[in-house]
């Protein structure tokens, strides 16, 4: 068995290598979610999940709080990945004294209540790529989740001019050299994921792309580039594409998948698709992990008929043709 890392394993049994499973953390919030965010961390980690992706904006900033709040034991045992690059919303002490301060006074009758603008929403802020902004944000995750190397340090919605800046790949390779980080790469869109993959193959160790159903980027990253894919997203571009009366929850009703879903296919197709790197997924429910992980098990026939059917469905069959 292969490093979660880098997602290779061998399986023994003569069918051709799948993906490993991710879990994705951006659903993992604090304060009065934290008992479901703990109950869906532990139940991926009893369902064999061993790769979890982060980031600095994800939970509003208490994802990587919520990985810090495992016994070392259990996360020692975790290949985890975070970002850099998007900097959460930050509801200092000073902006939630200026909110309750304009709620107050414009619930008071008369000219007051025109003169004082409602308080402007809070917004991540992007593009946080300076020296100074990377070094910040890498302190915050190792704190945040207690541990002194990261596995997997990816830029966070990057342009293909930030992926070439001089100043972030000294960064990085300098963090790798202290110790800090295992490996780096980029988290970003189809399209900027390709160009980088082409013009600056060779810095990176990973690439983070969504891979929806029928999308051609696992292909043509592939296709110049040797590197460690990562792939998510696989329902979003899938959902508005079923027939009505088709529910993601619905039996895909195969031979050989009898009980997978809809939505489950999908994955299974992701996973054997993304050979030898991994699949990120999530759920708010923690049973399913364990459904999830059984997906790799399934046969080459059974995945052959899974494609078929949801090709017939994404082209506009109804569900029993």
């Amino acid at each position: 068995m292969g490093s979660a890392i880098d997602g290779r394993h061998s399986s023994g049994s003569g069918e051709s290598p799948k993906a490993q499973l991710g879990f994705g953390c951006a659903e993992l919030f604090a304060g009065h979610a934290s008992q479901k965010s703990h109950e869906l961390v532990d139940a991926a980690i009893e369902a064999g999940i061993k790769y979890f992706d982060t980031a600095r904006l994800y939970g509003h900033g208490q994802a990587e709080r919520i990985l810090g709040q495992l016994s070392p034991s259990k996360r020692q045992k975790l290949t985890i990945a975070t970002k850099v690059g998007i900097f959460p919303i930050e509801m200092t002490l000073t902006w939630r004294l200026r909110v309750k301060t304009a709620n107050v006074v414009r619930r008071i009758p008369g000219p007051l209540t025109r003169l004082v603008p409602p308080p402007s929403p809070l917004r991540p802020r992007f593009n946080a790529f300076s020296v100074d902004d990377l070094t910040r944000s890498v302190e915050t995750s190792l704190r945040a989740m207690k541990i002194d190397r990261v596995d997997r340090l990816l830029l966070h919605e990057c342009t293909p001019e930030v992926a070439q800046r001089p100043e972030v790949l000294d960064f990085l390779n300098g963090l790798k050299q202290q110790g800090k980080i295992r490996s780096f790469g980029t988290a970003t869109g189809a399209d900027a994921t390709i160009e980088i993959a082409q013009t600056a193959g060779d810095s990176f160790d990973c690439y983070q792309f969504a891979g929806g159903f029928g999308s051609s980027t696992l292909r043509e990253v592939r296709a110049v580039s040797n590197k460690v894919l990562v792939t998510h997203s696989h329902l979003s571009s899938a959902r508005d594409r079923l027939p009505k009366g088709v529910r993601l929850g619905d039996l895909a009703g195969v031979e050989g998948a009898e009980d997978v879903t809809i939505a489950e296919a999908f994955v299974a197709l992701a996973l054997a698709k993304n050979a030898n790197g991994l699949v990120l997924v999530s759920s708010s429910r923690p049973e399913r992990f364990a459904r999830l992980a059984r997906l790799r098990e399934i046969k080459a026939e059974a995945l052959s008929n899974l494609q078929t059917k949801l090709v017939g469905l994404m082209n506009g069959d109804q569900p029993g043709q």
